[in-house]
């Protein structure tokens, strides 16, 4: 090699290095940006990425300090605590460059965090019009994360991430509730307010967490099978939480428990994973117990004239109340916020409540801001029940000029309801026609809406549920499954009553509560309880732990009955065990194989076939193991229709829609529905009493998914839950339903709303 070309290639390299050093300069966190809010009396962290080994020099408020980027590029600097005050100029220099963060103020920031109810923007909620024009807090400032989710722990923030302040122009696109805290918050305490808002529609609090505050692994089948990637574990904790990690703030507040209450397991366990979460996020930004204050769900769905049985929706209240036992905790109960629609848009006294909270209990201003609490349940003389309460020193009242929402179990497990009066300033009396009541609870619906009874600063009292029978019990202690694969995790759930103390395997648990568990083997789990004199129960569950392997499901796009020659799209979802993969799947039609398909998506396209009859499709998954699983079969009967279609725009509709033009819909017309709906096609013919095909096309014009109520002659169907891949294509949901021969009547009712409906159809024999 020739000096000169030795010569060339150093100068090339130089010349990288130098343009390398020119193209990393400092570049701080995206949070670190124009119009901050950082917090008072705290050390004020700075920290970003540079190219390795450069000086980083930051003068900030007077202070000047200058570090050097790591080997990783990483560099971080503190600056001393610092009074409240602004704006401020940052200057972040290095050898070759110079820049300026400008506007910068010093005050309280709050995290405020979520699903939807905490993410609604302020131009979508009740006199939003009114609060904008009026909106001038230059000094109260956001930061919205823009919603990203991610695998793995990330140290980045989405870039297009910036600080607003409420004024007319941005105030709308604020976090409602947060807009409202800040506003109230703003006038007790003279400093600027900060609020990083971190929220994300439809997650569930498992996406909050990290891997060690939920205790299993997040890739586990139980959760990460569920349909949408925000519900997933810890995929915003990782995004949207991770990055932030110990940047100074005076407290977080949430919103959150919606995409929990599924169904009372998820609801039961509720309680388990909040108190793991509050405590993990205290830990990750390691200022001690930061005050940690939450919305406690409203009042939501359907008011029904009897008490209703399935009460997801009160236990995850019950559990969200569970976190109170950590300090420095509050809790905003809002059962008379709510709606039918499950987001409420009058937010203003959510975010005043929480402001009173956080003024008593941070500020230590006194507010009036505790709900009614009850302490204890107990028989009278004649039977009837007194109910104290904690009123924190404000007296009772019905301020609705009732006392309704009170209900009592009787001995049959028959909850009825009950008649109530106030009996003082702390209790109540509640009085009933059963012999020996098991059961007094308040506003434990999913929707009390009725609930009457509140302290005299219009506040409600918290509902509950007490068992006031004498004696031990555990009313209820089972497992999501008495039989599960290794290395996929199984839910405990329990209700004892009488407990002073309750153990799950020698640990202490919640009276009422559920945890997730993942055995490696065949464990025995054992649930203890104590009462005050030392009486113990206990009660015992095995489950046996067997060898992974692989799973498989079917679905098709039709109904139970097709006619000749349609096309049935016939897909199988697979999943792998642990350490393995699938090799091929293998689709069946009345056992004999018609397709062998090697690697995904696993679909395969079936044309009926002319002869009338029932065919029953399934499918076998084999894995590199060489384990096979045959799935569960589906039947179809093939047989000849004629469609009948329904069209939307014909039909009754009552509440918020639009009819609209479109080419793709049928007969160039669809309704387009918004918030409060019903669609209800009254003359839907059927020739006798039977089983038909239904289809309903629609299009998620407003993103989705979304759950519509179905009910057919007056009975309930239940939740059906429109998806699709995107705001314009058109989709059918096929199903079956039992008609009455002669005219029926169908209604599709708005649950979560926000939908467009083309039509139905029903398939009828030849």
């Amino acid at each position: 090699m020739s000096k000169a070309f030795e010569a060339t290639i150093i100068f090339i390299v130089f010349i990288l290095l130098f343009v390398f050093k020119l193209n990393a300069n400092p570049a701080p966190l995206a949070i670190f940006s124009d119009g901050m809010v950082v917090q008072r009396n705290h050390q004020i962290p700075v920290w970003g990425l540079a190219a390795p080994g450069a000086y980083v020099d930051i003068e900030f408020n007077t202070q000047k300090i200058k570090t050097i980027a790591s080997e990783s590029g990483k560099w971080k600097i503190l600056f001393p605590p610092m009074k409240a005050g602004g704006p401020f100029e940052m200057i972040i220099k290095s050898e070759t460059f110079s820049d300026t963060i400008s506007d910068i103020y010093i005050g309280d920031v709050w995290f405020v965090s979520g699903q939807s109810n905490m993410e609604m923007e302020l131009n979508q909620t009740k006199n939003a019009d009114y609060e904008i024009k009026n909106a001038n807090f230059p000094h109260i400032r956001e930061f919205k994360i823009p919603k990203s989710l991610s695998n793995e722990p990330s140290d980045s923030l989405p870039a297009s991430s910036t600080w607003l302040s409420a004024t007319p122009e941005n105030a709308g696109n604020f976090s409602a509730v947060a807009y409202y805290f800040a506003k109230n918050l703003s006038r007790s305490v003279d400093v600027p307010i900060g609020i990083i808002n971190s929220s994300y529609g439809g997650s569930r609090i498992e996406a909050w967490m990290s891997k060690e505050m939920l205790g299993y692994d997040e890739q586990d089948v139980v959760l990460a099978g569920r349909d949408y990637e925000e519900r997933q574990p810890t995929v915003a904790f990782n995004k949207m939480i991770y990055p932030l990690a110990g940047l100074p703030v005076k407290g977080f507040l949430w919103y959150q428990g919606e995409s929990n209450a599924d169904n009372e397991d998820d609801a039961l366990q509720y309680g388990q994973l909040f108190k793991k979460m509050i405590v993990g996020w205290r830990n990750l930004w390691n200022m001690g117990n930061l005050p940690f204050y939450w919305v406690q769900l409203p009042n939501y769905g359907q008011v029904y004239p009897e008490p209703q049985e399935y009460k997801p929706w009160p236990w995850l209240r019950y559990n969200q109340s569970k976190a109170l036992t950590l300090p420095k905790t509050g809790e905003v109960v809002t059962i008379d916020l709510g709606e039918v629609d499950i987001h409420p848009k009058n937010k203003k006294p959510v975010g005043e409540r929480l402001t009173n909270l956080v003024l008593e209990k941070t500020y230590l201003q006194q507010t009036d801001c505790e709900n009614p609490v009850v302490k204890k349940a107990e028989f009278l003389d004649d039977n009837r029940i007194l109910v104290t309460f904690n009123t924190f020193n404000i007296p009772l009242s019905n301020k609705t000029g009732t006392t309704d929402g009170f209900a009592i179990t009787n001995k049959n497990g028959k909850t009825i309801w009950a008649k109530a009066s106030i009996n003082s300033d702390s209790t109540v009396i509640v009085s009933h026609n059963t012999n020996i009541p098991q059961t007094v609870q308040y506003a434990w619906e999913n929707n009390p809406a009725n609930a009457g009874l509140f302290n005299q600063a219009g506040l409600p009292a918290a509902p509950f549920k007490l068992y006031i029978e004498n004696g031990l019990s555990i009313k209820q202690f089972r497992s999501s499954s008495n039989k599960t694969e290794r290395g996929e995790s199984v839910l405990l759930t329990w209700v004892t009553s009488g407990a002073e103390n309750v153990k799950l395997n020698g640990t202490k648990v919640d009276n009422i509560s559920g945890k997730r568990v993942l055995p490696e083997k065949t464990t025995k789990y054992t649930l203890e309880i104590v009462n005050t004199k030392g009486k113990r129960k206990q009660q015992t569950i095995n489950v046996t732990v067997v060898e992974p392997m692989p799973k498989i499901s079917l679905s098709i796009n039709t109904p139970g009955i097709i006619a000749p020659g349609k096309n049935v799209e016939i897909s199988a979802n697979t999943a792998p065990p642990r350490g393995a993969k699938v090799e091929s799947v293998e689709i069946l039609i009345n056992k004999k194989k018609v397709k062998y398909i090697e690697k995904p998506p696993y679909k395969y396209t079936w044309q009926a076939p002319q002869a009338k009859g029932v065919y029953t499709i399934t499918a076998s998954v084999i894995d590199n193991i060489g384990n096979k699983v045959l799935s569960k079969p589906i039947s179809v009967e093939v047989s000849p229709l004629e469609t009948h279609y329904y069209e939307a725009e014909n039909a009754e509709i009552k509440g918020q829609f639009t009819i609209k033009e479109n080419t793709n819909a049928n007969n160039g017309q669809y309704v387009d529905f918004q918030n409060e709906w019903s669609l209800v096609f009254n003359e839907v013919e059927a020739p006798e009493e039977g089983i038909y095909p239904v289809t309903i096309r629609y299009m998620m014009n407003y993103g989705g998914p979304k759950g519509q109520l179905l009910f057919v002659n007056s009975s309930s169907i239940g939740e059906i839950n429109f998806t699709a891949p995107d705001t314009k294509t058109w989709m059918n949901y096929n199903m079956e339903v039992d008609l009455e021969g002669g005219k029926n009547t169908i209604v599709i009712e708005k649950s979560w709303g926000w939908m467009s409906i083309d039509y139905i159809s029903i398939g009828i024999k030849k």
